[in-house]
Protein backbone atom coordinates (compact mmCIF):
# COMPACT_ATOMS: atom_id res chain seq x y z
CA UNK A 1 0.00 0.00 0.00
CA UNK A 2 1.45 3.30 -1.03
CA UNK A 3 0.30 6.68 0.00
CA UNK A 4 0.88 9.57 -2.38
CA UNK A 5 1.58 12.92 -0.77
CA UNK A 6 2.56 16.26 -2.19
CA UNK A 7 0.88 18.67 -4.51
CA UNK A 8 0.88 19.21 -8.24
CA UNK A 9 4.19 18.53 -9.88
CA UNK A 10 5.99 16.92 -6.92
CA UNK A 11 4.50 13.74 -5.48
CA UNK A 12 6.18 11.30 -3.15
CA UNK A 13 5.34 7.66 -2.56
CA UNK A 14 5.60 6.67 1.09
CA UNK A 15 4.95 3.23 2.48
CA UNK A 16 2.18 3.23 5.08
CA UNK A 17 3.37 2.46 8.56
CA UNK A 18 2.09 -0.86 9.90
CA UNK A 19 0.12 -0.84 13.10
CA UNK A 20 2.18 -2.31 15.89
CA UNK A 21 0.98 -5.81 16.69
CA UNK A 22 3.03 -5.98 19.89
CA UNK A 23 3.43 -3.39 22.64
CA UNK A 24 5.71 -3.04 25.65
CA UNK A 25 4.31 -5.09 28.52
CA UNK A 26 2.55 -7.70 26.33
CA UNK A 27 2.99 -11.33 27.33
CA UNK A 28 3.26 -13.80 24.45
CA UNK A 29 4.69 -17.14 23.32
CA UNK A 30 7.94 -17.23 21.37
CA UNK A 31 10.59 -19.53 19.93
CA UNK A 32 14.31 -18.93 19.60
CA UNK A 33 17.06 -20.80 17.75
CA UNK A 34 18.97 -21.44 21.01
CA UNK A 35 15.93 -23.00 22.69
CA UNK A 36 14.26 -26.35 21.99
CA UNK A 37 10.70 -25.54 23.04
CA UNK A 38 8.32 -22.63 23.48
CA UNK A 39 8.86 -19.81 25.95
CA UNK A 40 6.49 -17.38 27.57
CA UNK A 41 8.00 -13.90 27.37
CA UNK A 42 7.19 -10.32 28.34
CA UNK A 43 8.15 -7.52 25.93
CA UNK A 44 10.51 -4.96 27.44
CA UNK A 45 11.43 -2.91 24.35
CA UNK A 46 10.07 -2.84 20.79
CA UNK A 47 12.31 -2.34 17.77
CA UNK A 48 11.43 -2.22 14.07
CA UNK A 49 11.56 -5.99 13.40
CA UNK A 50 12.28 -7.49 16.81
CA UNK A 51 11.73 -7.03 20.51
CA UNK A 52 13.83 -7.28 23.64
CA UNK A 53 12.04 -9.70 25.93
CA UNK A 54 12.25 -11.09 29.44
CA UNK A 55 11.84 -14.87 29.55
CA UNK A 56 9.17 -15.79 32.08
CA UNK A 57 9.19 -19.56 31.71
CA UNK A 58 10.45 -22.23 29.29
CA UNK A 59 8.41 -25.28 28.30
CA UNK A 60 11.39 -27.68 28.32
CA UNK A 61 13.64 -28.24 31.35
CA UNK A 62 16.78 -28.36 29.19
CA UNK A 63 16.16 -24.75 28.15
CA UNK A 64 16.49 -23.45 31.70
CA UNK A 65 20.32 -23.58 31.54
CA UNK A 66 20.30 -21.38 28.44
CA UNK A 67 17.79 -19.06 30.13
CA UNK A 68 20.12 -18.65 33.11
CA UNK A 69 23.10 -17.96 30.77
CA UNK A 70 21.16 -15.19 29.04
CA UNK A 71 20.10 -13.69 32.38
CA UNK A 72 16.40 -14.04 31.37
CA UNK A 73 16.73 -11.42 28.59
CA UNK A 74 17.05 -11.95 24.83
CA UNK A 75 16.01 -10.44 21.50
CA UNK A 76 13.40 -12.22 19.38
CA UNK A 77 12.06 -11.30 15.90
CA UNK A 78 8.33 -10.58 15.70
CA UNK A 79 7.80 -13.42 13.22
CA UNK A 80 8.75 -15.90 15.98
CA UNK A 81 6.25 -14.45 18.46
CA UNK A 82 2.53 -15.05 18.97
CA UNK A 83 0.16 -13.25 21.32
CA UNK A 84 -1.55 -15.29 24.03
Amino acid sequence: MEQITGNGKYQYNHAKKKQAKFKVGDVCYATHEKFVGLMRVEILKCNENSAMVKIIVCAKEQDEKEQAKLNDITIIPYKRMKKI
